[in-house]
C-alpha cells in the first residue's frame, strides 16, 4: 500500500507499519516506497502480537 491508502483505509488510527520497499534519497533520507499495516493500536492493546 502506499500511504494515501493507509490514510483512506484507516483514519485517525495509531498503526504499526512495516515497509516493503524503501531507498535511501540523495539527501540520506529513507524513502519509504511500499508499506504494509501490521496492526492497529486497538489490537495490540488487547494483545494480538503475531
Amino acid at each position: 500500500m502506499h500511504w494515501s491508502e493507509i490514510c483512506r483505509n484507516y483514519p485517525n488510527k495509531w498503526l504499526v507499519v512495516e515497509a516493503l520497499e524503501a531507498h535511501t534519497t540523495p539527501d540520506h533520507r529513507r524513502q519509504l516506497d511500499l508499506i504494509t499495516v501490521g496492526l492497529t493500536h486497538a489490537e495490540l492493546k488487547k494483545g494480538a502480537i503475531p
